[in-house]
């Protein structure tokens, strides 16, 4: 398997999953996160370059979660400390971030997000828990990360909720909730909900945001992809809305393995979205299973979306 690091060959054991890759650029070159899972069920995190042609760079593959510390003193229970899921890229100037959650579990899940080292790709520090001041959900697992620095996220799509940073330390980041806009109109579309996905990417006076649509199917539950815009300045009101769903390629045929997830249907994750040469450069999972890559003209994404102002 080409994505799989040289530090997990000697446990893998037929199943393999490998999916929801995050693509971003940093300092001039392609950075790629994405899950694995093994035959063991346990969820990591690898991290790799790819050259310009979107070609794993072999020797730049790294077991991330493998690397992963906590602050000293903190007490999670052990499956927060060796569940890593969903990770996606921040960037800020010259420094990356890679946030991530420890899965679905009782009584409530966490979110983490540590920096990367620029020379090896591993983590840089310890990470530390994204933290809520107001009542959260039990499960979270959607942030977005944005901004000039580390000081903003999108909590939730729709409706649109902002958070800021309010207070950090060696251990934790604490947020607060500074605006919330009316949820955008989904029944026309046949969706249910829209929910988090690539983290926003700014073009000019405006973030682009690319998320996942939840429908449900007589077979379960299908996700798809939908891009909006909101504004680059505060109160960070959205600005276009989804007129479509978009679909994105689906022809690499999915291995059949078991589901990591019975209540789905069908998956296209949207997990990493960059602007390039005025084309949108795509990374999402398929089924739970595959990762995929797909190129985009600026023009197809922006038919997609609509005014929200008339």
């Amino acid at each position: 398997m080409e994505l799989l690091p040289d530090a997990w060959q000697a446990s893998r054991r037929e199943p393999l999953w490998c999916f929801n890759p995050a693509l971003t650029r940093w300092k001039d070159q392609w950075l790629l996160a994405y899950r694995v899972v093994l035959s063991d069920q346990r969820r990591r995190i690898a991290i790799c370059l790819l050259d310009e042609n979107l070609n794993v760079v072999r020797n730049s593959i790294v077991p991330f979660s493998d690397m992963i510390r906590f602050a000293k003193g903190s007490n999670y229970l052990a499956r927060v400390t060796s569940w890593f899921a969903d990770p996606r890229i921040f960037i800020l100037g010259d420094r990356a971030f890679l946030y991530f959650n420890s899965g679905w579990h009782e009584p409530m899940n966490h979110q983490f997000v540590v920096e990367l080292a620029s020379g090896s790709l591993a983590p840089a520090g310890c990470a530390r828990e994204l933290c809520l001041r107001e009542d959260r959900q039990k499960i979270e697992k959607n942030w977005m990360l944005f901004g000039e620095r580390l000081g903003y996220a999108v909590y939730s799509t729709s409706p649109h909720c902002i958070l800021q940073l309010d207070e950090e330390d060696d251990a934790f980041i604490h947020f607060r909730e500074v605006d919330r806009s009316p949820p955008f109109e989904l029944n026309r579309l046949g969706i249910a909900a829209l929910r988090g996905g690539a983290p926003p990417f700014r073009w000019g006076e405006n973030y682009f945001s690319f998320c996942h649509s939840v429908a449900p199917t007589s077979s379960g539950t299908k996700y798809e992809t939908c891009a909006y815009t909101f504004s680059a300045r505060p109160p960070f009101k959205p600005q276009l809305g989804p007129r479509k769903t978009i679909q994105l390629p689906r022809t690499v045929a999915a291995p059949k393995l078991p589901k990591l997830n019975p209540a789905i249907h069908e998956v296209t994750y949207i997990c990493g979205a960059v602007l390039f040469r005025d084309q949108w450069h795509l990374s999402y999972g398929i089924d739970d299973q595959l990762c995929a890559l797909a190129i985009i003209p600026s023009s197809n994404i922006a038919g997609s979306m609509a005014s929200l102002t008339g």
